[in-house]
């Protein structure tokens, strides 16, 4: 099928409107004419409503194309999602997904992410839905993994840690309250989680697979650049790190700053709003 966002395709329907819209004028026109006595005069005073009327038909149809588009883009997320919930086994039902949540295809990306690293500790920048979709997959590897997620809001940490309780999760999850504080990065000052807790909660354990969806860009664009300053003490020597909203400048800022402090190279993924993945094989 062809890509009915990038050129502009007229169905059968729109060419009937087309000859109806032609035939109006010209009818319009002829009837001028005998009016005015001038079929040139007449032509000029049809030409207005013929533009108008091709002006109706592109916005209609580009309307059209554009509904078409998102159509098929929930199908193949809705679909995608109806996969993952046969393989999570909720013990509960999972709130929608999409708008500010991890779209169902990042969800995909994690999951066989986690399958073929195995991690035995995981973090997560920036709490939610993903918080509990996570949890269930660290737990069905049935290894013993453990999820962090660094959460700055207090008020947004209760609610996900309730969610936690409510899915039985707690001896997999843990919700770290994290408030932003100035980080120097280099010769960079942004706002990053405080971490000060994070040892105490990793027993001596290094992070090996890490899911990067927070602070807030708004908050500071360069926000999520602070992750570099945790590495070297938490990470272990092979790791990998999962980005969401990489199609989003800030975003995509973000991994190729780190990917140069890293000295990686990223790897780009194609989805709903881009993901983007930077690994390390040392040690």
């Amino acid at each position: 099928m062809s890509d009915t966002t990038s050129k502009f395709n007229l169905t059968p329907n729109d060419k009937r409107l087309v000859g109806l819209y032609a035939g109006c004028a010209l009818v319009l026109n002829l009837a001028l004419a005998l009016f005015v006595g001038s079929y040139s005069v007449a032509l000029l005073a049809v030409m207005p409503v013929v533009l108008l009327l091709v002006v109706f038909l592109i916005v209609r149809r580009t309307d059209i194309n554009r509904a078409q588009t998102m159509s098929r883009q929930d199908f193949v997320q809705q679909q995608i999602w109806t996969d993952m919930v046969s393989r999570l086994h909720t013990r509960l039902p999972i709130t929608p997904l999409r708008e500010g949540a991890a779209s169902p295809d990042l969800i995909a990306l994690l999951y066989t992410a986690i399958h073929t690293r195995k991690p035995k500790l995981m973090l997560e920048c920036g709490s939610g839905v993903s918080t509990l979709i996570l949890g269930y997959i660290l737990q069905g590897l049935d290894q013993g993994a453990k999820l962090i997620s660094l959460e700055h809001d207090a008020e947004w940490h209760k609610k996900v840690s309730d969610w936690v309780k409510l899915h039985q999760l707690q001896d997999t999850v843990t919700i770290l309250h994290a408030p932003l504080q100035t980080t120097q990065l280099s010769h960079d000052q942004l706002l990053w989680y405080d971490t000060s807790a994070l040892g105490s909660h990793t027993h001596n354990q290094k992070i090996d697979l890490v899911f990067v969806d927070g602070p807030p860009t708004w908050l500071h664009p360069r926000a999520r650049t602070g992750i570099a300053s945790i590495i070297e003490q938490y990470f272990a020597p092979q790791f990998q790190m999962i980005f969401d909203d990489a199609l989003r400048p800030r975003d995509k800022q973000t991994v190729q700053d780190l990917s140069a402090i890293l000295k990686l190279t990223p790897e780009w993924i194609t989805l709903e709003k881009g993901a983007a993945v930077i690994t390390s094989n040392n040690g």
